[in-house]
C-alpha cells in the first residue's frame, strides 16, 4: 500500500488526443493541471475479441513518484472521478510500478 497518494485526488481526463490518464492532482491553473504518478488506460482486444483494459505510464521514464508533469488544460476534454473499480485498479498499477522502480534502485 501506498502511504502517500491521496486517493480524493486522483481524476480520471480525457485528453483531447483521445487518451484517457488517471493521475494524482497536485494543482490546478487557469492553464495547467500539475500531476503526479500518471498512468495512462489502454485498452486491448484479446485473441477471442473480449476488450481488457491495463495501465502504462503516461510518460516513459516518469516513474518516480516525486516527479511533476504539467498537463494543459487546453488539451483536457473532461475530468471525473474514476469508479471505484478503476480507482483499485490504478492504485495496485501505482504500487507496481513503484515496486519495480525501488527494486531496479
Amino acid at each position: 500500500m501506498i502511504s502517500d497518494i491521496d486517493l480524493y485526488e486522483v481524476k480520471h481526463l480525457k485528453l483531447s488526443t483521445g487518451e484517457e490518464v488517471l493521475a494524482e492532482i497536485i494543482e490546478e491553473t487557469e492553464y495547467d493541471l500539475v500531476v503526479k504518478r500518471a498512468l495512462r488506460l489502454q485498452t486491448d482486444i484479446a485473441n477471442d475479441r473480449t476488450r481488457y483494459h491495463s495501465f502504462r505510464p503516461f510518460m516513459t521514464y516518469q516513474d518516480d513518484p516525486e516527479s511533476y508533469s504539467l498537463i494543459k488544460t487546453l488539451h483536457v476534454v473532461a475530468i471525473t472521478y474514476p469508479a471505484p473499480a478503476m480507482l483499485k485498479q490504478y492504485q495496485a498499477s501505482v504500487n507496481e510500478v513503484e515496486r519495480v522502480r525501488a527494486e531496479m534502485a
